[in-house]
């Protein structure tokens, strides 16, 4: 009787032991928004049945893809230049080049810039030359302007008058096979294009401006 009863407490701490153990194993945790099944070396050991660990999120399930997404940051394209423009009227406009192109600026026609051009990552045995192809006056005379730069970073100091007509005035900067384009617009924009007339297919019948079959 004794026997029995000794091998019943162990048949029932056996039975404890093995619940213990699945609630273990089966306990989530939540981080940030992803949620984790998590298992212990005790839960393994003591589970009545095989847990597989699981991972519920947005995070990819093959290796590579999952290092790429952990790695990707978000990069910025470089500034190569930046300018500073006074317009005739005392209002100033500060632009930044990305990839050699500035935004495009809009003033009015005969109108004299003060512009103030800072290149970064210059060769100083190369000069710098800026070209107004599209016409107006450098430094009040025709013709392109050439600077020499002592360090890697340059800034020069010149004055734009731009040309009595509607368009487009860039003014192109090159030093070597390096180019910046400033973007410079005198009146109001052209639309690229307008919608024409309504039309309407053979057979259509056009009833208070609509089409009906």
């Amino acid at each position: 009787m004794r026997k029995k009863n000794i091998l019943f407490v162990l048949m029932l701490l056996l039975a404890v032991m093995s619940l213990v153990g699945v609630y273990q194993a089966n306990r989530i945790t939540t981080t940030g928004d992803e949620k984790t099944r998590t298992v212990s070396t005790v839960d393994v050991l003591t589970a009545a049945e095989p847990v597989v660990i699981e991972t519920l999120g947005n995070v990819p399930e093959t290796p590579l893809a999952r290092e790429e997404y952990l790695t990707v940051e978000s990069v910025e394209p470089p500034v190569t230049a930046m300018a500073h423009i006074t317009r005739a009227d005392g209002s100033t406009l500060d632009l930044s080049a990305v990839d050699g192109e500035f935004e495009r600026v809009t003033v009015d026609a005969n109108e004299p810039l003060h512009i103030r051009l800072v290149l970064r990552g210059c060769d100083p045995s190369e000069p710098i030359r800026i070209d107004a192809d599209n016409g107006g006056s450098l430094n009040r005379q025709v013709g392109p302007l050439t600077h020499f730069s002592d360090s890697a970073s340059s800034e020069i100091n010149f004055q734009y008058v731009t040309g009595g007509h509607p368009g487009r005035y860039p003014l192109a900067v090159s030093q070597g096979t390096r180019f910046e384009l400033l973007d410079i617009y005198v009146g109001p924009e052209r639309l690229s294009g307008q919608p024409g007339p309504a039309r309407f297919l053979h057979g259509e019948e056009r009833i208070e401006g609509e089409a009906r079959l």
